[in-house]
């Protein structure tokens, strides 16, 4: 075994005898560890950390990680970069902001999560390719909410449209979805029966009131009717504007179960039922309005038959005038006559 000092100032140790005339071949400035041979250890090395066989862990240019930091902390210079040569994936600067250089990737193994902490993070799923978060997302905001409503996503802008775009682009059958889904349970990702009454869906538009608060201008609410079918929910829709007093309920409604509508009446009974409900509105029901003269206000379809079963009669004769109702011909007041059944 042989001790050389070098003509650094080394101590190095040699299994057997070595010729002193080498010694310029080795690394200089550099901590070693390991049992490879010194020949390993070259000038190429120069100011490095080596381990093991002689890799390179930690020299002065361009250094590469080999094994593992167990250190508490890993610093890098202002400019500094993780990546291949060339390639580099991330730069990080002095004020501690990390750069994505957007090329090549980002792999994290199944369940990893990026964010503070593992309750409010994003957390990847290789089963699926997802990638879902546990809490709150602002687009445009680092507090998504809707004043004092919760929310999940909130998209803002200044100065700007603030938009949400759906776009499906396939030359078959596909297209663009917006699902409001409800399951009568506390569970995420639980099915469970939802019930006559039960809220499935509330679409709601609002502006700035004079409080300067959000204010409610007009929704659109879906409301289950009766029990759910096998296959499909019977549900009623209904579309909501607000005057500055309050909401006019019922302004229109989509009855689920008989396909009827409803003009402020909550449970159409025709297929068209409009419900002129306040005593003192001093408006007719129903106003239309005729610009072309060559056609009539109303166009009744049905069979005709000399009968008076059928919607449409053919009969000439007729019983006595049976009453009057109330009609308007351009704003003015008239009556109208009615009949019993016709007669031949």
């Amino acid at each position: 075994m042989t001790h050389v000092l070098d003509a650094e100032g080394r101590i190095k140790t040699y299994p057997g005898a070595i010729a002193l005339d080498t010694l310029a071949d080795y690394a200089r400035g550099s901590v070693i560890t390991g049992a490879a041979a010194w020949s390993a250890y070259d000038a190429k090395t120069d100011g490095a950390v080596l381990v093991g066989d002689g890799t390179d862990i930690l020299s002065t240019i361009n250094p590469t990680i080999a094994g593992t930091v167990t250190a508490a902390d890993f610093f890098l210079p202002d400019g500094g970069t993780i990546g291949i040569d060339g390639n580099e994936l991330l730069t990080f600067n002095a004020a501690g902001t990390a750069v994505f250089s957007g090329v090549g990737s980002v792999q994290v193994p199944d369940g990893a999560w990026v964010g503070a902490d593992a309750a409010c993070s994003w957390v990847f799923d290789s089963t699926n390719g997802d990638v879902t978060t546990l809490d709150k997302v602002g687009v445009g905001t680092t507090v998504p909410a809707v004043g004092d409503v919760n929310v999940d996503v909130e998209i803002a802008d200044s100065s700007s449209i603030a938009a949400l775009s759906i776009n499906c682009y396939d030359d078959g059958a596909a297209e663009s979805r917006l699902y409001f889904r409800k399951s009568d349970t506390d569970t995420i990702g639980t099915l469970a029966q939802t019930d006559d009454g039960d809220w499935l869906g509330f679409q709601v538009w609002q502006g700035v009131n004079s409080s300067l608060a959000w204010g409610e201008g007009a929704y659109i609410l879906a409301i289950q009717r009766g029990a759910a079918g096998a296959v499909y929910v019977e549900t009623d829709l209904f579309l909501t504007t607000y005057s500055n007093t309050g909401n006019n309920a019922n302004q229109l409604v989509l009855d689920g179960g008989t396909g009827n509508v409803g003009i402020n009446v909550a449970e159409p009974l025709a297929k068209c039922h409009i419900d002129q409900a306040t005593n003192n509105a001093a408006i007719p029901v129903l106003a239309l309005d005729q610009a072309d003269v060559s056609e009539g206000f109303i166009n009744f379809i049905g069979t005709a038959a000399e009968s008076a079963v059928g919607p449409i009669s053919t009969f000439t004769g007729g019983n006595a005038v049976l009453g009057f109702v109330r009609a308007e011909i351009n704003g003015v007041q008239r009556w109208l006559a009615f009949y019993g059944d016709p007669t031949e």
